[in-house]
């Protein structure tokens, strides 16, 4: 038997492009191209068959199928996205009968066109976290730019048109350019008003009839915010206000605290450079005005606005108020001015709300608690001293506490009696269910720890110091007196001890037993009887 021998390689010489394109998402059975071996061999040495270089480092070909006689390549039922893979790489083998057998190889790359089936989206998108956080400077002008939005479409150009909207938000505020994605403002901003703005922006496909929507894959939230400029004055607190009424003790020392004024600089730059100053100081009084300069009765903490006594005692100062200016200014030397009214009063006129509860728990809901209480008796209630509750005999109560407060009524403070009979009133019943919320028991005369501290301290020293400095100014008096009466004593000792001692005036003087006599005359006179006269008399010895 006779065999052709096989001396020829197979040639691919039909269809051998290196490069094919199909569409993607194509159906299966979808032709790509058709490849087409010769050889020279006749008989069965030159009957070719194809197939497809298979293997892990060759995955592709599971995309595709190969006619084995006629080299007609189709696609299989695998989906071809453009999207997850863009080029597929196929090595057709052609092999003919021959003994032995020879083969050509031959590379073949088939590309998919793109299509337009992917919607846009902000979540695939690279370096795009939401919410987006962009700022703005406040004071600038309508129409500057914010951001430039950017949404990703997976789809390839012309088919990744996309285009913008906004769907919640402060759409009022801010412009968007639906083709080029430009957020801008509307007008001014003012980072004192509002600070922070938020936006939903929806990412769409402008051929498509896409709802609208506030949420998802196509929507991000925009959050602008405010930068700020040092553009406002400093302002006293609303809470506080631009009338200020508190209180001092007549007994108050040197330096104690009497009210902090607060003001606040709604700019966030230059807000820790605001300083406060004391402008004036006037006293009013019903009665005779005191001897006494008042424009240093007090002083004020520059950085903190804490006014301080700048006297000890102010006694000469009951039944009248000083009235302070106050004035804060900050770096650019803006200001604000306020008036504090300090009403100069006694211990005993104050009152004090029981609670029972430990003062831990009273302080946290005592803000709350006042408020409440001035539409209710028409007039504030200002706390003076929070401590736990000391009754009538001195003893203390740890689980209760005492508010002790002074009362004001417009700028003026209101009296105690006249105080203690409305917040006392059982007839009103809306204030005995907030005492009853709020855990309050009485209200009664206040007895203050830091002035009953006060008024058994004088000038700094406490009542037993000054009674021993007493005692001993007493002592010291005493022994004065006492040495005065010894000299006086020891004075009239001397004076009858050198006199000399004449029992007759006939005899002579004797002055000492051991002493021996020496003669000589002396004269002495002596008053006549009745007075009238004299008589002298002059002794030999």
């Amino acid at each position: 038997m006779q065999f052709n021998i096989n001396e020829s390689s197979t040639l691919l010489r039909k269809g051998d492009g290196i490069q094919f394109n199909i569409t993607e998402n194509t159906a299966p059975n979808t032709f790509v191209t058709q490849v087409i071996a010769s050889d020279p061999d006749s008989g069965e040495a030159g009957v070719i068959t194809y197939q497809f270089l298979s293997g892990d480092t060759h995955p592709d070909h599971q995309y595709f199928r190969i006619g084995p006689t006629s080299g007609r390549i189709v696609t299989t039922d695998k989906v071809l996205d453009r999207e997850t893979k863009e080029v597929y790489e196929l090595i057709v083998i052609a092999r003919d009968n021959g003994v032995p057998p020879q083969e050509a190889h031959r590379r073949l790359l088939v590309r998919l066109r793109d299509l337009d089936d992917n919607q846009p989206t902000f979540r695939d998108c690279r370096d795009l976290r939401d919410p987006v956080t962009v700022s703005v400077m406040e004071n600038q002008p309508p129409e500057t730019e914010v951001a430039i939005v950017e949404g990703c479409d997976a789809d390839l150009s012309p088919n990744n048109v996309m285009a913008y909207r906004i769907t919640c938000g402060d759409s009022e505020v801010f412009s968007l350019d639906p083709n080029s994605g430009r957020l801008a403002t509307k007008r001014i901003l003012d980072r004192e008003l509002k600070a922070s703005y938020e936006l939903c922006i929806q990412v769409l496909d402008p051929s498509r009839d896409t709802p609208v929507a506030t949420s998802g894959s196509a929507v991000i939230r925009y959050i602008i915010n405010v930068l700020d400029e040092d553009d406002e004055p400093p302002r006293f607190d609303r809470g506080t206000g631009k009338i200020v009424t508190t209180t001092v003790l007549d007994t108050a020392l040197y330096h104690s605290e009497v009210t902090k004024v607060y003001a606040h600089d709604p700019d966030l730059v230059g807000k820790d450079k605001i300083l406060y100053s004391i402008t004036d100081i006037n006293y009013v009084r019903n009665k005779y005005p005191p001897n006494r300069d008042v424009r240093s009765a007090f002083i004020i903490d520059k950085n903190t606005g804490m006014i301080r006594t700048n006297f000890s005692q102010f006694t000469d100062f009951i039944n009248g108020f000083f009235n302070i200016s106050v004035q804060v200014r900050d770096a650019k030397n803006r200001r604000d001015t306020a008036q504090v009214l300090v009403y100069v009063i006694k211990d005993y006129e104050k009152l004090k709300f029981v609670f029972d509860e430990d003062p831990n728990k009273v302080k946290d809901k005592l803000d709350d608690f006042l408020k409440e209480l001035v539409p209710i008796v028409g007039f504030e209630v200002k706390p003076d001293d929070i401590s736990h509750h000391v009754d009538e005999n001195g003893n203390i109560n740890a689980n209760k506490t005492d508010v002790c407060f002074h009362a004001v009524k417009g700028s003026e403070v209101k009296p105690k009696h006249q105080t203690r009979k409305e917040l006392q009133n059982s007839q009103n019943y809306e204030l005995q269910r907030l005492y009853a919320l709020n855990g309050v028991s009485g209200v009664e005369n206040c007895v203050n720890p830091t002035a009953l501290a006060q008024t058994t301290n004088f000038g700094g020293y406490s009542w037993l110091w000054w009674l021993l400095v007493a005692l001993a100014a007493l002592l010291i008096l005493l022994a004065i007196i006492g040495i005065i009466l010894l000299c006086c004593c020891w004075n009239s000792y001397q004076k009858a001890a050198g006199a000399p001692y004449i029992p007759e005036a006939t005899n002579p003087v004797l002055y000492s037993r051991e002493m021996e006599w020496q003669e000589g005359t002396m004269s002495y006179t002596d008053p006549g009887p009745g007075g009238y006269g004299n008589y002298t008399y002059q002794v030999q010895f």
